[in-house]
Protein backbone atom coordinates (compact mmCIF):
# COMPACT_ATOMS: atom_id res chain seq x y z
CA UNK A 1 0.00 0.00 0.00
CA UNK A 2 1.27 3.52 -0.42
CA UNK A 3 1.91 5.90 1.91
CA UNK A 4 -0.65 8.50 1.11
CA UNK A 5 -3.32 5.79 1.64
CA UNK A 6 -1.97 4.25 4.81
CA UNK A 7 -1.55 7.79 6.07
CA UNK A 8 -5.70 8.88 4.84
CA UNK A 9 -6.82 5.58 6.31
CA UNK A 10 -5.25 6.25 9.74
CA UNK A 11 -6.19 9.62 9.92
CA UNK A 12 -9.89 8.56 9.08
CA UNK A 13 -9.72 5.75 11.99
CA UNK A 14 -8.40 8.55 14.09
CA UNK A 15 -9.74 11.65 15.39
CA UNK A 16 -6.97 13.37 16.90
CA UNK A 17 -4.87 12.82 13.88
CA UNK A 18 -4.46 14.92 10.65
CA UNK A 19 -2.29 14.64 7.98
CA UNK A 20 -0.85 17.85 5.88
CA UNK A 21 1.13 18.34 2.79
CA UNK A 22 3.47 21.59 3.45
CA UNK A 23 4.26 23.14 -0.25
CA UNK A 24 6.90 24.97 0.73
CA UNK A 25 9.32 22.28 2.24
CA UNK A 26 7.57 19.23 0.30
CA UNK A 27 6.96 17.44 3.74
CA UNK A 28 4.29 15.14 4.34
CA UNK A 29 3.53 16.52 8.07
CA UNK A 30 1.33 14.42 10.95
CA UNK A 31 -0.12 16.46 13.97
CA UNK A 32 -1.24 14.58 16.86
CA UNK A 33 -1.73 14.50 20.58
CA UNK A 34 1.96 14.11 21.66
CA UNK A 35 5.07 12.34 21.03
CA UNK A 36 3.76 8.82 21.86
CA UNK A 37 0.87 9.72 19.64
CA UNK A 38 2.59 9.99 16.82
CA UNK A 39 5.50 7.06 17.79
CA UNK A 40 1.89 4.79 18.01
CA UNK A 41 1.12 6.17 14.49
CA UNK A 42 3.93 4.98 12.59
CA UNK A 43 4.43 1.62 14.55
CA UNK A 44 0.84 0.71 12.95
CA UNK A 45 1.91 2.82 9.77
CA UNK A 46 4.71 0.04 9.72
CA UNK A 47 2.50 -3.17 11.43
CA UNK A 48 -0.76 -2.70 9.25
CA UNK A 49 0.33 -1.47 6.46
CA UNK A 50 3.99 -2.50 5.75
CA UNK A 51 5.50 1.26 5.32
CA UNK A 52 8.63 1.73 7.12
CA UNK A 53 9.00 5.42 7.36
CA UNK A 54 11.77 7.95 8.78
CA UNK A 55 10.80 10.63 10.86
CA UNK A 56 12.15 14.19 12.11
CA UNK A 57 11.24 17.23 13.54
CA UNK A 58 9.40 19.49 11.09
CA UNK A 59 11.72 21.93 9.05
CA UNK A 60 11.60 25.67 9.05
CA UNK A 61 11.89 27.25 5.41
CA UNK A 62 13.93 29.62 5.42
CA UNK A 63 12.77 32.90 3.64
CA UNK A 64 14.38 36.06 3.11
CA UNK A 65 13.39 39.89 2.16
CA UNK A 66 15.93 42.03 0.79
CA UNK A 67 15.24 45.23 3.07
CA UNK A 68 18.36 47.97 1.75
CA UNK A 69 19.86 48.55 -1.23
CA UNK A 70 23.65 47.71 -1.88
CA UNK A 71 25.61 48.21 -4.74
CA UNK A 72 28.91 46.29 -5.68
CA UNK A 73 31.60 47.49 -8.43
CA UNK A 74 33.88 44.93 -9.92
CA UNK A 75 36.89 45.20 -12.23
CA UNK A 76 38.66 42.05 -14.12
CA UNK A 77 42.23 42.81 -15.98
CA UNK A 78 43.30 40.82 -18.99
CA UNK A 79 46.88 40.55 -20.22
CA UNK A 80 46.86 37.15 -22.99
CA UNK A 81 49.66 37.35 -25.62
CA UNK A 82 50.06 40.71 -25.93
CA UNK A 83 46.80 42.35 -26.36
CA UNK A 84 45.51 44.05 -22.61
CA UNK A 85 41.61 43.94 -22.12
CA UNK A 86 39.76 45.12 -19.05
CA UNK A 87 35.85 45.52 -17.91
CA UNK A 88 34.25 47.44 -15.57
CA UNK A 89 30.86 46.28 -14.20
CA UNK A 90 28.70 47.68 -11.27
CA UNK A 91 26.07 46.06 -10.07
CA UNK A 92 22.92 46.57 -7.60
CA UNK A 93 20.43 44.96 -5.77
CA UNK A 94 17.71 45.88 -3.48
CA UNK A 95 14.08 45.93 -3.20
CA UNK A 96 11.82 46.69 -5.68
CA UNK A 97 9.17 49.37 -6.44
CA UNK A 98 6.40 47.31 -5.68
CA UNK A 99 4.70 45.96 -2.32
CA UNK A 100 7.08 42.84 -3.13
CA UNK A 101 10.26 42.70 -2.24
CA UNK A 102 12.31 41.20 -4.99
CA UNK A 103 15.89 41.82 -6.15
CA UNK A 104 16.61 44.22 -8.81
CA UNK A 105 19.69 44.49 -10.62
CA UNK A 106 21.02 47.26 -12.89
CA UNK A 107 24.60 47.38 -15.12
CA UNK A 108 26.60 50.95 -15.68
CA UNK A 109 26.22 51.33 -19.42
CA UNK A 110 29.93 53.24 -18.94
CA UNK A 111 31.38 49.63 -18.82
CA UNK A 112 33.51 48.46 -21.48
CA UNK A 113 32.66 45.35 -22.02
CA UNK A 114 34.07 43.56 -25.03
CA UNK A 115 31.74 42.82 -27.88
CA UNK A 116 32.04 39.34 -28.35
CA UNK A 117 29.01 38.02 -26.66
CA UNK A 118 28.96 39.94 -23.32
CA UNK A 119 25.42 42.59 -23.66
CA UNK A 120 24.05 44.99 -21.34
CA UNK A 121 21.77 44.19 -18.98
CA UNK A 122 19.01 45.77 -16.95
CA UNK A 123 16.26 44.48 -14.57
CA UNK A 124 14.52 46.93 -12.57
Amino acid sequence: MRLSGALQKLAEEDAGLSVRHDPTTHEILLQGQGEPHLRLVLERLKTRFGVDVSSAPPSTPYQETIRKSATKRGRHKSKPAGTASSAIASSRCGPSRAEKALPSMTRSPAAPFPSNGFRRWKRA
